[in-house]
């Protein structure tokens, strides 16, 4: 089920990877949307709690990649293989976006537990309330989701520099659906 192909990533490691992606720009979009609506609005509440459940959604999606990394066997290699010197950044990258999927929700759960908040799915609070830590963890919460930004774009402008630029198969290893025709990078 999560094995890879030569070419190409298993069908469960893409979907995780496209659903994560999907998931992600829902809760920066709901985030983003609750401004455009009044404090204590039903609307704004309503945005928040997408937010808070999209974005806890993101751990065991996490954790599905997780177990897809580690049982996939190895990653298919890249197709003419890429400069040497950005094997090291490929890692980095990786390890950097894995973080990222891990501390983001587990400090908005935290953030969550500290303002006293209802959580999503009925998860219990991982700290008693306490305003200021709530402040604090909010502020590195969204400190993050701000450095998370970046963080993605950087991904995403690395595989279209794999596919447009190198002219390898980096990207198509990741698309749904897609087979890899022999010969073609």
């Amino acid at each position: 089920m999560f094995r890879h192909q030569a070419h190409r990533y298993s069908r469960v490691t893409i979907a995780l990877h496209w659903l994560t992606l999907l998931v992600i720009v829902g809760a920066y979009v709901f985030i983003q949307l609750h401004e455009a609506f009044p404090k204590g609005s039903e609307a704004r509440a309503l945005m928040k709690t997408r937010h808070f459940t999209l974005g806890l959604l993101v751990l065991p999606l996490l954790l599905g990649r997780l177990v897809a990394y580690f049982t996939g066997g190895r990653a298919p290699a890249i197709e003419p293989p890429p400069p040497r010197w950005t094997s090291g950044l490929r890692l980095g990258m990786h390890w950097a976006l894995y973080a990222f999927l891990l501390a983001m929700p587990l400090l908005g759960w935290a953030a969550l537990s500290a303002g006293g908040k209802e959580l999503p799915f009925g998860l219990p609070a991982l700290l008693s309330p306490e305003e200021d830590l709530y402040r604090t963890l909010k502020r590195a919460h969204e400190t993050l989701g701000q450095l998370g930004l970046p963080l993605i774009g950087l991904h995403a402008a690395a595989s279209l520099v794999h596919h447009y630029a190198w002219r390898d198969d980096a990207l198509r290893r990741m698309l749904p659906g897609r087979r890899r025709v022999p010969g073609a990078p």
